[in-house]
């Protein structure tokens, strides 16, 4: 078992972060440079895995490709595979054929296409045969997981009828479609999203030269460490006030945590304001990927809350929900789980931090937990994982004075 430990010698904070681009932004513009036959100029493409990933795959001439454990990479290739003149076999790692893909699949049969499950019904391994799709009028729960919506989105344009899509039960992660269609319109696409229905007409993306901005959920990691400091003058490079990333709202929840952060030409520069609050509650609909980090900054900083709206994080690299009850009890803090809620109440005993957390091949739980550094020495187990949207997250501690050794 890889273990990596964490601490650093002193409670202030400060210097320049590079951050890592936003996978998300990469991801969605490799599919529609697919689509437009590799015609657009990418600056600043993310580093992570699944970048990576969806970069080599979309390149590969090999019919069986796997996913392994990135979940906008098989949903996306889903429907990218659906429209293409091919046959294809998309597989994952173990845990990825536990991760339903049912509704997507529906949807895209629905529409003409032709795939089978090649192992349990309703997940992954998937035969796509891909064929010209007409389109037409769908619907499609909106409370399992945007990534679905945005996959039918991406293709949309391409159908002969384009596509209508009614979203049936509350929307989930809206601001990742809201980035998705803000970047189809960045390469020429008209689309309308009007109460639950979008509607996206058959027209032609048009080549653009792109610039990813960097990833604001990486941002939060370091939005919560500076929670925990004494002293703070921290400068995060390349985020934008007007972000396409629904992940920064972050700015604005760390606010009731006593961060200010200033907008400057080339990124963000936080500060203190000492203005903390004694209880938070939040409804995470819209950026489940930042539920872990508030647990974790609410554990740290003793701070009772209440975490909702975390119904996708049951599907996600692992069962996030229980992942965090089970290894923020271990601190000595009393926590609850529902189905789609987390309750954290602070412990009146010192805070144990004297255990490895463990991160589930979870990157974000390993981000996560890193955070307590601020406190006090924190050990993780198998946290290679972080390398999936973060690799260079060790680094970057590092050159802000942490120490981080590998056990």
């Amino acid at each position: 078992m890889s273990l990596v430990k964490i601490s650093k010698d002193s409670k202030s904070l400060s210097g320049t972060v590079d951050l890592v681009s936003s996978k998300s932004e990469s991801n969605r513009v490799l599919i529609i440079n697919s689509l437009l036959g590799d015609k657009i100029n990418i600056n600043n493409l993310s580093n992570s895995d699944d970048t990576q990933l969806m970069k080599k795959l979309l390149e590969s001439n090999q019919k069986e490709l796997n996913t392994n454990n990135a979940g906008t990479v098989m949903r996306f290739l889903t429907s990218f595979f659906a429209i293409k003149d091919s046959e294809t076999i998309l597989t994952g790692a173990e845990r990825m054929k536990e991760r339903p893909i049912k509704e997507l699949v529906d949807v895209l049969k629905f529409l003409g296409s032709d795939i089978t499950y090649l192992e349990k019904e309703n997940y992954p391994p998937l035969l796509i045969k891909g064929k010209k799709l007409s389109g037409g009028e769908i619907s499609i729960n909106g409370n399992i997981s945007s990534q679905y919506i945005t996959s039918l989105l991406l293709i949309a344009p391409l159908l002969e009828n384009g596509l209508t899509i009614n979203i049936k039960e509350n929307i989930s992660s809206k601001p990742y479609i809201e980035m998705t269609l803000t970047l189809m319109s960045y390469f020429g696409i008209k689309s309308s999203f009007e109460g639950s229905k979008i509607i996206v007409e058959n027209q032609k993306y048009i080549p653009n030269n792109f610039t990813v901005e960097s990833d604001w959920s990486s941002a939060s990691y370091w939005y919560g460490m500076a929670a925990f400091a004494e002293k703070l003058d921290l400068k995060l490079l390349y985020l934008k006030k007007d972000s396409l990333q629904g992940d920064s709202i972050i700015a604005k929840i760390m606010e009731s945590f006593g961060i200010k952060t200033d907008y400057v030409e080339d990124g963000v520069i936080l500060s203190k304001t000492n203005n903390v609050v004694d209880s938070f509650e939040f409804d995470f609909s819209d950026c489940p990927d930042l539920a872990q980090t508030i647990a974790f900054l609410c554990t740290g900083l003793k701070i009772k809350a209440k975490l909702t709206g975390l119904e996708s994080l049951r599907i996600k690299e692992t069962d996030r929900i229980r992942a965090l009850a089970n290894e923020i009890s271990k601190t000595n803090t009393k926590i609850f789980e529902g189905d789609n809620f987390l309750e954290i109440y602070p412990t009146d005993k010192n805070l144990n931090l004297n255990i490895p957390f463990s991160s589930y091949e979870d990157h974000r739980m390993v981000l996560g937990a890193s955070m307590l550094s601020m406190i006090d020495e924190v050990s993780i187990s198998d946290y290679s994982c972080i390398s999936k949207s973060y690799p260079d997250f060790f680094n970057n501690l590092r050159k802000a004075y942490f120490n981080v050794k590998d056990c």
